[in-house]
């Protein structure tokens, strides 16, 4: 299954173009043969535009097929775009995947009230969760 990571990132001017988390998670998936593509934006950039981020999304689930996953690193910095784009593309047919910061610290019991929109959850560290999310069906959360 095509797996589509988004990258919101805040970067400083020092910083490389591909945050190291997303990067590991592509690295992972490329190691276990399966397909993946980065949705790369910088959201302290005076550039960003979540319209712009939002169109490749559609574009990119339109191309690997309604059944894709599409996982996004949650941070304090993007939280509120990850939750106008998990809204906008719930309808797809693509399974969402929220993993990050803002995912592993919250309390048990208060993600699926956050993001609603999420069909799983992966606290910690990614890499071995996004493979075997994009392997085979699981049940929801």
């Amino acid at each position: 299954m095509k797996v589509i990571l988004v990258s919101i990132d805040w970067r400083r001017p020092q910083d490389g173009k591909t945050g190291l988390g997303i990067a590991s998670l592509a690295a992972a998936l490329e190691a276990a043969g399966m397909p993946w593509k980065i949705i790369d934006a910088q959201v302290n950039s005076p550039e960003f535009s979540l319209e712009q981020v939002l169109r490749e999304l559609r574009l990119a689930i339109a191309e690997a097929g309604a059944q894709c996953l599409v996982g996004f690193g949650a941070f304090v910095w993007n939280d509120s775009e990850v939750s106008k784009l998990i809204h906008q593309i719930k309808g797809s047919g693509a399974r969402i995947v929220l993993g990050g910061p803002q995912i592993s610290y919250m309390a048990k019991g208060e993600l699926e009230a956050a993001y609603p929109e999420a069909d799983y959850f992966v606290r910690g560290q990614g890499e071995m969760a996004i493979v075997a999310l994009a392997q085979g069906p699981m049940s929801s959360t």
